[in-house]
């Protein structure tokens, strides 16, 4: 009967600790995320985002930066006709991956339970 007792025991600390795990695995993957650690190097540490287009230009390529889609075409125009190595640094929307919205998604529900 005691051995059962503590089997018992073990399992209910085993749930609840797993628990906790994913709760601290979800909070750990959004304080890894990348919008977060840009969000700290610019409040805490003073850093901005690198420029891509402007460390090329400053090693003798060309460089551009592409903000808006219609302003593609021309850039690459430009690009193709430079004669010195290229980096077009084109601006995209950031966007999480439905993949890993469903996965963020059960994780939340999971730490709930």
């Amino acid at each position: 009967y005691r051995t059962g007792y503590a089997i018992e025991q073990l399992r209910i600390e085993k749930k609840q600790i797993q628990q906790e795990q994913r709760a601290l695995e979800l909070q750990l993957a959004t304080v890894t995320s990348p919008e977060q650690i840009e969000r700290v190097a610019a409040a805490q540490l003073g850093m901005v985002r690198a420029r891509y287009d402007q460390v090329v230009q400053g090693l003798g390529g060309y460089g551009e930066f592409v903000e808006r889609p219609d302003d593609l075409e021309a850039a690459l125009q430009r690009a193709f006709v430079a004669g010195r190595p290229v980096l077009l640094n084109v601006a995209v929307q950031r966007a999480i991956s439905p993949r890993a919205e469903a996965a963020i998604g059960r994780r939340k529900a999971a730490a709930q339970k």
